[in-house]
């Protein structure tokens, strides 16, 4: 599900009231996971998403159907805040909301997430020393996401915050080939030269 510009400053404005309140209540990562429950949800199931979102949907049957289905499965806070949301007119936005929840609750915390490629899945100890050199680096707390691809052959490749930091054997390599092929362009520009 893609948002508007605008849709998404009305979501992060749910969301940093969300964190507020949950942060109150000492339950900032409870309320987070309930939160990108339903925005999953939502995903894989058009007819809850319809409920959520349709204006077909009388408000009073949506603000009951919401009570029947959270008050008691899911945490008051949960409960309380889709039935704000839904008396707003804004429940469409959830997982808008779940999403900026996360970035937001990321930001405070000094949490990153860091996808971290490598040719061959990483040790438990590889991670965890990975893990702490990162975080001293960024001097931020990293959330790794390992993907293994054996074409860049060795090394890692670690992209944070849209940078990417190339250390495989496949970029080295490229590197080296660019380098050569530049140093035997620039010694065949000079023999001309020489010859002329």
């Amino acid at each position: 599900m893609t948002f508007d510009d605008s849709q998404l400053a009305v979501a992060s404005v749910y969301a940093e009231a969300l964190l507020d309140l949950a942060q109150e209540r000492n339950a900032v990562d409870a309320l987070s996971d309930e939160l990108q429950s339903i925005a999953a949800m939502l995903e894989r199931d058009p007819a809850t998403s319809a409920l959520f979102s349709s204006p077909l949907v009388d408000a009073r049957a949506r603000a009951a159907a919401l009570e029947r289905i959270f008050r008691g499965n899911a945490s008051e806070l949960l409960a309380d805040s889709l039935q704000v949301i839904q008396r707003k007119g804004r429940l469409e936005l959830l997982p808008a909301i779940a999403q900026s929840y996360r970035a937001l609750r990321d930001q405070r915390q000094g949490v990153v997430d860091a996808v971290v490629t490598t040719a061959v899945p990483l040790s438990t100890e590889l991670r965890d020393r990975l893990s702490a050199e990162l975080a001293k680096a960024l001097a931020k707390t990293p959330r790794l996401a390992e993907v293994v691809e054996p074409g860049i052959l060795g090394g890692v490749v670690i992209e944070v915050d849209g940078k990417k930091f190339d250390s495989s054997v496949s970029s080295q390599l490229r590197r080296l080939e660019a380098n050569l092929l530049e140093r035997a362009t620039n010694e065949i520009v000079r023999g001309r030269e020489a010859q002329a």
